[in-house]
């Protein structure tokens, strides 16, 4: 699903494989919004995991990732547009 302007959403589809019953596969789906800002742009990233196999584990190991992550992607982001 895209909206230009503002958002794109990306939702796992799973295939059916024999021996596989597909209605019992978690739902996955990662929607992105930009947004604008004083400054430019703001980029907001949600993840929602429509199962509970994985549980608090998930999203702790999930919120670790992306707080490890957070200085690097931002040092990349004001490198490609040249802010210093």
């Amino acid at each position: 699903v895209h909206s230009p302007q503002a958002d794109v959403v990306y939702e796992r589809h799973e295939v059916p494989v024999e021996g596989r019953d597909v209605a019992q596969i978690a739902m996955w789906r990662l929607t992105m919004t930009v947004s604008p800002t004083d400054a430019g742009s703001a980029l907001h990233v949600h993840v929602f995991y429509g199962g509970d196999a994985l549980g608090d584990m998930a999203e702790g190991i999930l919120t670790k990732e992306l707080n490890k992550s957070r200085p690097a992607l931002l040092k990349e982001i004001k490198h490609r547009v040249g802010v210093s």
